[in-house]
């Protein structure tokens, strides 16, 4: 699978990503968040990401309370990033060999 489009998903609550691009028009219940910079695009609702750098509106998303970075850049796009997500409670860092790591602790929370 290439792209994951998500129209509507009240409930939705975890997005562990897993294609190459993916388009979520609207998930309002969205509490974590996994992303690197192999997704070439992100869309959440208005704000658009390209390589984890923000180059469409950037509107913050409040729902989001874990966001987790498989793989970061630099330290500028992991800023840009949080300046979306305001109410980020918890952001991690992982490396793409980790992500089972990652994986695990998200369903633990």
């Amino acid at each position: 699978m290439r792209e994951l489009v998500i129209v509507d998903a009240p409930l939705l609550e975890s997005l562990i990503q897993c294609v190459r691009v993916i388009r979520i028009i609207r998930a309002p219940k969205l509490r974590t968040l996994a992303y690197d910079d192999h997704i070439p695009i992100l869309q959440l609702g208005t704000r658009h990401f390209e390589k984890m750098v923000v180059v469409g509106p950037s509107g913050a998303m409040r729902s989001v309370k874990i966001l987790g970075l498989l793989t970061a850049p630099d330290l500028g796009s992991v800023t840009g990033l949080l300046k979306c997500f305001p109410c980020v409670k918890l952001y991690i860092v992982v490396r793409l060999s980790s992500l089972l790591n990652f994986i695990l602790h998200m369903c633990c929370v």
